[in-house]
């Protein structure tokens, strides 16, 4: 996901990229070496959904952390259609996770002073598209499951538009044509593939390091590339614009507060997903407050119901619609220390840490198999409870999962968010918690097993491969089987 380590949002130093997280397609029984442990479901009461004809309750406890999830989802081809499950009657239900005790090379780019990352997957999640970021250019590659590379664009058949190194990329491939959304936070740019003509497109520049890239919609009329400007560390207002392709017609929607937009495309089309705060309405004092130490005013506490909006993105029509689907979660929420930014989404600690589809408070993942949208919410709520709270929906937004929560103690790790037979599963380093329509749990992996620094997560036909790799080094697989 990011190009080096320690970078902030607007860092030129480093490129960060986007890409949602595909589920399993299925699993064999198989032993790993590090076979996880089973773990007790979080207790404590709270968040609420609703879309559809849906409704669910539970919530959950949970946990801080000062790492910043990613803000976009990612991108897979436009013809992207199910799961392709293993057997007949398609993957048995999975009772947990065994994690390898070893990783083996999965991609090696040509040149290794590259910085390579994953941008975008294709064959249904089989596939991966990597961008190599070369003397501030981009090169995209489209890797398969075996590690073999093809080229699917070069940074010669362009000429950049941006001034710095780029700090978001995100992809998407249909059919012979390729785009590729690219930053540097100062400058956006479209760079658009059809069989051999290229075309480079700038989109927004601004002073303020504040444009970030969210990703690509493949609809029934064209393809939807999107974008956003704003800050979210500060709660102001954020702009999302949404570009058509094929006619260049540009639309917007405007977010208020730190939204943590997470994009999920699907067969034909995105999972949009937002976070949503109304402080004055949706907060109550405690009468309790946070210490500051180093002499510095301590600041009140409020008890909150925070909100993530679902979009089912079928054509640009959704910047002026209601939500398909909402979902509530509780948390305790203060003002930060010595710090003017208002109390608020933009002032709530994150505790899923960073990762693939994983925005400030919440993470996405399609259901390959479905083609709906798996989602788990932090759960923050004092002291110190830590939890998520998980939500699947079908393609229509009904539910299959609604509001089962589990402790889930997530740090500073890459995590991860994915959908397999119904039961959702999310990791951030050796912790973990799985969830079917019933219950949720949470179990852990054994630490002493080697574990990749997870930037994608890849259908097999056994489980799950985990890719990771950052600084230019080659990329690594580890495999996951399921408990049965």
């Amino acid at each position: 996901m990011v190009f080096g380590s320690g970078c902030a949002q607007a860092s030129r130093a480093c490129l960060s990229v986007v890409i949602a997280l595909s589920s399993v397609v299925g699993c064999s029984s198989s032993k790993a070496d590090s076979p996880a442990t089973g773990g007790a479901a979080g207790s404590a009461t709270g968040g609420t959904s609703t879309g559809g004809t849906s409704t669910g309750a539970n919530g959950g406890s949970s946990s801080p952390s000062s790492g910043q999830g990613g803000t976009a989802g990612a991108t897979q081809s436009a013809g992207a259609t199910g799961g392709g499950a293993a057997g007949a009657d398609g993957p048995s239900s999975c009772l947990g996770l065994q994690r390898a005790s070893t990783a083996s090379p999965y991609y090696t780019p040509p040149n290794t002073t590259s910085n390579v990352s994953i941008v975008g997957t294709y064959q249904s999640g089989q596939g991966l598209l990597v961008a190599l970021d070369l003397s501030d250019s981009i090169r995209l590659l489209a890797v398969d499951k075996n590690g073999g590379a093809s080229e699917l664009l070069n940074e010669s058949e362009y000429t950049p538009n941006w001034s710095f190194t780029p700090t978001e990329v995100v992809a998407i491939q249909n059919g012979d044509a390729v785009d590729v959304l690219v930053t540097d936070n100062a400058d956006a740019a479209l760079i658009h593939k059809q069989g051999t003509q290229v075309t480079l497109t700038p989109l927004a520049q601004t002073d303020f390091m504040d444009l970030h890239v969210l990703g690509f919609a493949p609809t029934a009329s064209g393809t939807l590339a999107m974008y956003w400007k704003g800050d979210q560390s500060t709660g102001t207002d954020e702009t999302l614009t949404v570009l058509d392709i094929s006619s260049m017609q540009k639309t917007t929607r405007t977010f208020h507060g730190a939204s943590g937009l997470v994009l999920t495309p699907h067969a034909t089309g995105a999972w949009l997903s937002a976070e949503r705060l109304d402080f004055d309405t949706d907060c109550q004092a405690t009468g309790d407050t946070m210490s500051c130490g180093g002499g510095t005013d301590p600041v009140p506490t409020s008890t909150c119901t925070w909100h993530v909006d679902v979009w089912n993105v079928t054509s640009n029509s959704f910047t002026t619609a209601d939500p398909l689907a909402t979902f509530d979660a509780p948390a305790t929420i203060s003002a930060r220390c010595s710090d003017s930014t208002p109390a608020g989404l933009a002032t709530y600690p994150s505790s899923l840490g960073s990762g693939l589809g994983i925005g400030p408070h919440h993470a996405a993942a399609l259901d390959q198999d479905t083609q709906g949208l798996a989602l788990a919410l932090q759960l923050l709520t004092m002291p110190n409870m830590r939890g998520v709270q998980f939500e699947l929906l079908g393609p229509s937004g009904d539910p299959s999962i609604a509001g089962t929560t589990a402790s889930l103690p997530v740090g500073n790790s890459q995590s991860w968010l994915a959908v397999r037979a119904g039961d959702v599963f999310m990791c951030s380093g050796d912790e973990c918690a799985m969830s079917n329509a019933s219950a949720a749990t949470s179990f852990r992996f054994s630490s002493a097993a080697m574990s990749v620094s997870v930037d994608a997560v890849a259908l097999r036909a056994d489980g799950l491969a985990l890719i990771g790799g950052i600084n230019g080094n080659p990329l690594l697989r580890q495999l996951v089987s399921c408990q049965h």
